[in-house]
């Protein structure tokens, strides 16, 4: 761990001591996940569930313990928070990509790239998901011996949803 990443989860745990609302416990559990504090993430997420009292509170956090819990690579765990959500809205696009995240982690990659492939079949997806997806699928089909097909989807989706750089040309054409 960076320095720079100890100091701030040495502050965010300072603040931690001093939460006192449903709204700082949200907002530290975030700032945890996004350094990558999984276990102090948890922790702030429990204290959430424990305020929570509205039925949409209660949503965001079980899709926010999925999202963490497959971080810790504890699927099980992360599918039973993604399955409850899904029994309250089956469309629920980014929790079905979690529970698709949470299958491929499992080890049970076909139903991953079934949810995937269901998916794709909605042509109202936003593009973005859409290249996330198939960025996906270019893993599966690097898994199953289709190397180039896969390699492709993997470059060309993965540039767009920005996992690398642009990089520009020293010349003009």
């Amino acid at each position: 761990q960076t320095d720079e990443l100890k100091v701030a989860k040495d502050v965010l745990k300072t603040f931690a001591k001093y939460a006192c609302s449903l709204e700082q416990y949200d907002e530290l559990g975030m700032l945890f996940e996004k350094i990558k504090a999984y276990p102090e993430s948890l922790e702030m997420l429990e204290k959430c569930y424990k305020n929570a009292s509205e039925p949409s509170q209660l949503y965001s956090i079980r899709s926010n313990f999925a999202k963490v819990y497959n971080c810790l690579n504890e699927p099980l765990k992360s599918l039973h928070y993604s399955s409850a959500n899904l029994e309250i809205n089956p469309l629920d696009i980014n929790l079905k990509l979690e529970q698709s995240l949470s299958y491929y982690l499992y080890g049970d990659h076909q139903k991953s790239w079934t949810i995937q492939t269901n998916l794709l079949n909605d042509k109202t997806l936003p593009k973005d998901i859409q290249d996330r997806i198939n960025f996906n699928i270019g893993t599966f089909d690097l898994n199953n011996g289709l190397f180039k097909q896969g390699l492709k989807k993997i470059i060309v989706n993965g540039k767009n949803i920005g996992l690398w750089p642009s990089i520009k040309k020293p010349f003009k054409k």
